[in-house]
């Protein structure tokens, strides 16, 4: 179980994706309509863990991170495309 993991590396970052990937996705659908975008930016949330080797201490402020920069991007993303006018993602 990942709340008993008491270091987040690479070596169990799968695990850590199958648990928090899905809420991740429901959650950003919750300002995004489209699922696709969701779930690339989910799957792009943990390519950059991976590629910058950042590790937690717990699965608490790997929470923390997580949706702080799924609120983050969404934000960014929503500015991006109100500026140029579209509105198909929301």
């Amino acid at each position: 179980m990942v709340s008993q993991i008491s270091n987040i590396t690479k070596g169990n970052l799968k695990e850590v994706f199958d648990v928090h990937y899905e809420s991740l996705v429901m959650y950003a659908n919750r300002f995004l309509s489209s699922k696709d975008v969701c779930e690339d930016l989910a799957q792009d949330f943990f390519v950059n863990i991976w590629e910058k080797d950042l590790l937690f201490p717990d699965n608490i402020s790997l929470k923390v991170y997580l949706y702080k920069l799924d609120v983050n991007t969404i934000i960014i993303l929503m500015n991006y495309f109100f500026m140029q006018n579209y509105d198909v993602l929301f």
